[in-house]
């Protein structure tokens, strides 16, 4: 297990290891931890623990039943178990740049459908990712075009942050706020450095030049994120949604010109 992941998730993930590639055996071609635990900002209580498992073809109906066992039974071994979230690829169409197809993704503990791989993701396992079983990550893919990772992250922007910066009922929670700040400082990061940061980092360097009221919105995301105090920099959630609906559509707006996103 890489020595950088948090104690209380080894147990965790040596389990995981072991009883998919007892169940899978060969079929594995490698699993990889990236996100918050690779970059060393995992937080017990919030982050999520995000992985990407590259096979060696499509899985049958029978392997995914086991799959969704192991999930099941990683619960009696951590409480962390239900924080997996990731998908089951075939490493053959991803070598083949073959981006369209859907694989099996799971989160909280369970299995949720089938998703699209993105290329954001896909990058953030190849800049800052983890090996924790298999072949390295360079075995599998050593380039991912700059425009693809761009197109990703401006749908991203465009489409499912838009609609949550919107919504006037996500934005009176302090989960939400947090989650959308950072998130969109991270974009912002990632797009302007063109490298990977945890939302920390990212946060740290967009409030190096931002407008003041924004300033006070990022650390307020920072002190809900990382419960440095349970007293909140606005004095009414009413306000702090104001100026967190006008902070989407300034990121949004920004990396659109900035970036030519849109």
């Amino acid at each position: 297990m890489h020595n950088s992941i948090p104690m209380e998730l080894q147990q965790l993930l040596h389990s995981y290891v072991q009883m998919i590639s007892c169940e899978l055996g060969d079929l594995v071609h490698g699993v990889y931890i990236y996100g918050s635990v690779a970059l060393g900002h995992f937080n017990s209580e919030k982050s999520d623990i995000d992985f990407m498992t590259f096979l060696k073809r499509d899985i049958s109906e029978g392997e995914l039943k086991a799959i969704k066992g192991i999930h099941e039974k990683l619960h009696s071994f951590s409480p962390y178990a239900d924080r997996l979230e990731g998908e089951y690829i075939n490493v053959s169409d991803i070598q083949n740049r073959n981006y369209s197809k859907e694989y099996p993704y799971f989160a909280f503990g369970k299995y949720h459908g089938v998703v699209g791989i993105k290329s954001f993701s896909l990058f953030q396992v190849k800049e800052k990712g983890l090996k924790i079983y298999g072949e390295d990550f360079n075995t599998i893919i050593d380039e991912i075009n700059w425009n693809d990772i761009k197109n990703d992250l401006g749908k991203r922007l465009n489409e499912y942050w838009v609609k949550k910066g919107k919504n006037p009922l996500l934005l009176m929670f302090d989960g939400w706020i947090s989650l959308i700040v950072l998130t969109l400082c991270r974009i912002y990061y990632v797009l302007e450095r063109e490298t990977v940061a945890s939302k920390m980092e990212s946060a740290e360097f967009i409030m190096q030049s931002i407008d003041e009221k924004y300033l006070v919105l990022i650390r307020e995301a920072l002190r809900i994120q990382y419960n440095t105090s349970k007293k909140s920099l606005f004095k009414t959630k009413t306000e702090r949604k104001k100026v967190a609906r006008q902070f989407v559509n300034y990121i949004i707006t920004t990396c659109n010109d900035r970036f030519h996103l849109a």
